[in-house]
């Protein structure tokens, strides 16, 4: 016990001698002055950069971006922040405060998607900073770049549900399926669904467990996390949000008007093989390798990350570690 004080006094000791310094408090007065970008140098080690970001963020009571180089800085950056966050901070964890925002590394002409798990991240983060959920997001510059649905188009295509309020369980498995859920039963992984009568089970990215909704009607009757491997319920909830797997919703419908688009658009005789491997799929309502980069023929892509990121204090400098 007496060692853990210790080390707390220790560690606000050195908070105090660094928020004193000149160069600290030029940085939040400017901060606090409205400048929307601020450039950090001169600092050697992100763990050093880290910290005094954190402090910043705290004192000035504003949200951070910080751009890295690439998506391989990101894990570093997230894993500094994070350490002096919950320090600073006195919490255990900040998985829902500090997100991390990796770009779509694949090349949209390999006609490759990019991977699940990149999709599921990036969605999980927009629906986040969509809600204002945060005090960091870490992204790259490549991530500034790429067009993107709308925060309010992203916001429709997840769901807020509360016990005793009306939300249509119909509606609801129609949002799941656009979003990029898959109907398997029982529910075993994230990014599953699966409904029987007025029941729904539903495994949410950043969910440490899947929900099991109980509706009476349109009106949830009851929302329960539940163990996925003996399908007992393990907690009550009073409200939960349900976030998309992707920041893009297509329905089978959507993939067969691209196709009638794609063939109306794509004519030269270069493209028919191309646009064959793709329609072949698009006809039967289903996705196809790569259909993230083409989708914005029929979901126009109308929004940027900065959309996301409108109150937040941008952080440029961040340059990757040596190796």
């Amino acid at each position: 016990m007496s060692s853990s004080v210790e080390s707390n006094s220790i560690l606000q000791s050195v908070l105090r001698r660094v928020a004193e310094t000149e160069e600290y408090k030029n940085l939040l007065a400017a901060i606090r002055r409205g400048a929307p970008v601020v450039s950090l140098s001169g600092l050697i080690g992100g763990p050093a950069r880290a910290l005094i970001l954190t402090l910043l963020q705290r004192d000035a009571r504003r949200s951070f971006a910080i751009v890295a180089e690439a998506n391989q800085d990101l894990e570093a950056w997230e894993r500094d922040i994070r350490f002096w966050y919950c320090a600073v901070h006195g919490v255990s964890d900040c998985a829902e405060t500090v997100l991390t925002f990796p770009a779509s590394e694949s090349d949209p002409y390999a006609g490759s998607s990019p991977h699940a798990e990149t999709l599921e991240q990036r969605a999980l983060t927009m629906w986040r900073l969509a809600n204002g959920f945060h005090d960091f997001a870490l992204l790259t510059a490549r991530s500034l770049a790429r067009r993107t649905t709308s925060p309010d188009g992203l916001k429709r295509m997840g769901a807020y549900l509360r016990r005793d309020e009306e939300f249509s369980p119909e509606e609801l498995v129609e949002r799941l399926v656009a979003s990029g859920y898959v109907r398997e039963d029982p529910v075993a992984a994230v990014g599953e669904f699966s409904i029987r009568g007025g029941i729904l089970d539903v495994w949410g990215p950043g969910r440490p467990s899947p929900l099991r909704v109980e509706f009476f009607g349109d009106t949830v009757d009851s929302i329960r996390e539940f163990d996925p491997e003996t399908q007992l319920s393990t907690a009550q909830l009073k409200e939960v949000e349900i976030a998309p797997m992707r920041e893009f919703a297509v329905t089978g419908d959507d993939l067969r008007l691209w196709a009638e688009f794609a063939r109306d658009r794509w004519r030269d005789e270069r493209y028919d093989r191309a646009l064959r491997d793709r329609t072949v799929f698009a006809d039967d309502g289903e996705t196809f390798p790569g259909w993230e980069w083409l989708v914005s023929l029929v979901a126009p892509a109308d929004s940027s990350v900065f959309d996301y990121l409108r109150n937040s204090v941008l952080v440029v400098g961040a340059a990757r570690r040596p190796q």
